[in-house]
């Protein structure tokens, strides 16, 4: 079967029904999926490449530059090959896990890898379009993004992305890239937003996240109006009572962006120079800002009536330039 994210066409023997699939005849899929038995193509290691960590410590993913591309090792769940031009990936499952954690695994973290590969910027972020231009809303894993852009669901505002934000320039604009429609949701985001447990699906043996595609989701990509980098307070001295948006500039910009940049290899030149050149295009052309949230989901009307404030002054800004 052919599917597509990201932008990105890709066939697979393996079903996806976390996909439609593809029905455009003009599109040619230029990624392969197949599953083996036991990786065999991936070649000697040269160094190690990425390594990421669960919140408790242990080690979740642990990958590395071989003769011939990239090998991914994700503790205990499966094994996945990129070879260097990020045309094919192989993957061989470890025993006993199931199909739908395999199906996470390669929608949620190794297709931004592919893709980081493939010299595009991809970042760990939510996106929602609004009347006042789209909105990205980039963070750590369990700060809320997800959850945040369902929340503008209800007045009708469209999902373009739940967790991987791929970016395009072109002509002194960037664009979101819409990823797929669905979104992970723990237990209390689930009840807050109404959604219906029976209506959502298990996204890994191995979490306790649900998976939803209830919504409305972008299928164009749109020119983003602002990028905000999302946090919550950890502790009493940092509790807050209401959203605030702080604009960064320069070299604080950068550093609030660049920390969430899915990267296949930090080691590789030539990688970073493709997504620093992205990066650079974010920067210029699109406002990075701080958007501090209380750790209240009762607080969700009141951030979204901030974010609104703020991109209707930016969008009045821009027009008045």
């Amino acid at each position: 079967m052919e599917y597509e994210i990201c932008g990105v066409s890709f066939v697979s023997a393996e079903p996806f029904p976390e996909l439609s699939p593809s029905t455009s005849p003009e599109t040619k899929p230029c990624l392969r999926l197949r599953r083996v038995s036991r990786i065999r193509s991936a070649g000697q290691a040269i160094r190690p490449a990425v390594t990421w960590t669960q919140p408790d410590g242990a080690e979740l993913l642990v990958s590395s530059k071989t003769d011939n591309g990239y090998l991914l090792h994700f503790t205990g769940l499966a094994d996945f090959f990129i070879d260097q031009s990020g045309s094919e990936v192989v993957y061989a499952p470890c025993a006993g896990v199931p199909a739908h954690s395999i199906r996470h695994l390669f929608l949620d973290s190794v297709m931004a890898l592919v893709l980081s590969l493939r010299g595009h910027a991809v970042f760990h972020a939510s996106a929602i379009v609004t009347p006042y231009g789209t909105c990205a809303f980039a963070a750590p894993s369990g700060t809320g993004k997800s959850t945040l852009a369902a929340s503008f669901q209800p007045t009708g505002y469209q999902t373009l992305t739940a967790d991987c934000l791929v970016i395009e320039a072109e002509r002194e604009m960037v664009y979101g890239v819409p990823s797929y429609p669905g979104a992970r949701f723990r237990a209390d985001s689930l009840a807050l937003l109404g959604a219906k447990t029976g209506a959502t699906t298990s996204v890994a043996h191995y979490n306790s996240k649900r998976r939803s595609d209830v919504g409305q989701f972008a299928t164009e990509r749109h020119a983003l109006a602002a990028f905000y980098c999302l946090q919550r307070p950890c502790g009493d001295a940092e509790k807050i009572s209401e959203p605030e948006i702080e604009t960064l500039s320069g070299h604080d910009g950068f550093l609030a962006a660049v920390r969430y940049l899915f990267c296949i290899d930090p080691r590789d030149p030539r990688t970073l120079v493709h997504q620093f050149k992205m990066l650079e295009n974010l920067l210029a052309h699109v406002p990075i800002a701080r958007l501090s949230i209380p750790n209240d989901f009762a607080a969700l009307p009141r951030v979204r009536e901030a974010i609104i404030a703020d991109l209707r002054a930016r969008t009045a800004a821009v027009s008045r330039a």
